[in-house]
């Protein structure tokens, strides 16, 4: 937060893109504020610490799907707030259940092949 314009040379910067989200926010603040990117981006890195990431992240996939500017201001307004999100739910996320006699099998085949 004291060197923002540090961002720009560190050895590690990928490192400081938790998800991919971020580095999509990072590439839309570069685009509309070349000047001020890493400082804002070293804000939102902020939020993630104090707000959690998992809460940044959706407000960042939020505002880009809608085509709103990706701000520090506005994600920090949005998770104060509590603007309701769109939930994976909604976007027909299916977890199947895993069945697990397959792997009974397989291992009980193994065990026979190693005895043989």
């Amino acid at each position: 937060m004291r060197k923002p314009g540090a961002f720009a040379q560190y050895r590690y910067r990928e490192d400081l893109f938790p998800r991919v989200i971020f580095r999509v926010a990072y590439d839309l603040l570069h685009e509309a504020h070349p000047a001020t990117a890493d400082r804002r981006y070293i804000r939102l890195l902020e939020l993630a610490a104090t707000e959690g990431e998992g809460a940044v992240a959706e407000v960042l996939r939020e505002l880009i799907t809608r085509g709103e500017p990706v701000t520090p201001e506005s994600v920090a307004t949005m998770i104060s707030i509590g603007t309701p999100l769109v939930s994976t739910a909604s976007q027909g996320v299916t977890i199947v259940p895993v069945v697990l006699a397959a792997y009974d099998a397989l291992l009980r085949s193994r065990d026979q092949e190693v005895q043989s």
